[in-house]
């Protein structure tokens, strides 16, 4: 995501983006912090791929996904779920030594949290996987 591509102020999308984190946290968020702490999600906002209308937020891949022997897209975009209960969070544990498997585990609830299979998390470049991974960290 370059500067060239830049669709929203900087201004807009950390308003944007605090007021969003601020619906998903259990305490008050400052633009200062958000300014700091997710550099990628604001420009991720900025460029039009990050999208937080609604219920679901929506980040658009930056490289889509194909598939291994064709050219076919299997996935350009992922949606959120913006909460996972205790109920999942046990079954996503379940079978997991949490002090030895605390990686796995967080693979599992980012898989859970955009609805697609773990291994899909391996195929997403480096600046998808990581807006993704700071995304899904609010939902927790």
């Amino acid at each position: 995501m370059s500067t060239k591509t830049v669709k929203i102020s900087e201004d807009v999308a950390l308003k944007e983006l605090t007021a969003f984190l601020s619906l998903h946290s259990l305490t008050p968020v400052k633009e200062a912090e958000v300014k700091e702490d997710h550099p990628l999600l604001l420009q991720a906002i900025q460029s039009g791929n990050l999208i937080l209308e609604g219920d679901e937020p929506i980040y658009k891949l930056t490289q889509s996904l194909k598939g291994e022997e064709s050219e076919e897209v299997l996935l350009d975009q992922v949606k959120f779920k913006t909460r996972i209960k205790p109920s999942q969070l046990a079954n996503l544990s379940r079978g997991l030594n949490l002090s030895k498997d605390s990686f796995q585990y967080a693979l599992a609830c980012t898989a859970f949290i955009i609805s697609q299979p773990k291994g899909y998390l391996d195929k997403f470049n480096k600046l998808d996987y990581t807006v993704i991974q700071q995304l899904s960290a609010n939902f927790l």
